[in-house]
């Protein structure tokens, strides 16, 4: 995928001024235009490039659980394009096979950039590590602060959602 951020950025100044923001606002819709599209074009990278794979290691007869907690990440609400944010929690039951830490990183980075519902990121993740390890089982759990839902005077909502 291939973004016009000069098209991107015209895009967002027309935008602002529709909404009668401008200089009278301090507000450069120009340079306003160009950030909001360079920030937005590495915050949807996700969508353009390759995915990633988990890098295997055999489990030698290792089967208890492993636990990965506490992964940050950032993503877009598809219907309001507002940020939901929080912490993705990893536990699977390897098989045959192990992953090395960095790569849950590399595959919630991976899946996080791109506009989505917080339920499909879930899945997406476990999906992924069912895939790559063939584990005897996984679960994906996700904690995030919905922005759609708080900038809409609705307090702080914390969702979580889980995937087996």
């Amino acid at each position: 995928m291939s973004i016009d951020l000069d098209k991107a950025s015209a895009a967002y100044s027309d935008f602002l001024r529709a909404m009668d923001i401008g200089p009278e606002n301090g507000v450069d819709v120009h340079e306003a235009g160009r950030l909001v599209s360079e920030l937005m074009a590495r915050r949807m990278s996700g969508m353009s490039s390759l995915r990633p794979v988990l890098t295997r290691m055999a489990s030698m007869d290792h089967h208890d659980p492993v636990f990965v907690h506490g992964l940050p990440f950032y993503s877009f609400c598809a219907h309001h394009f507002v940020p939901f944010f929080g912490t993705i929690d990893i536990e699977y039951v390897p098989d045959d096979w192990m992953a090395g830490l960095g790569g849950f990183c590399r595959i919630v980075e991976y899946h996080a950039r791109r506009p989505q519902f917080q339920e499909h990121l879930t899945a997406d993740i476990a999906d992924h590590i069912m895939q790559d390890l063939e584990p005897r089982g996984v679960r994906v759990t996700i904690e995030a602060r919905q922005m759609c839902m708080e900038l809409q005077d609705r307090g702080q909502a914390v969702i979580r959602t889980q995937a087996v």
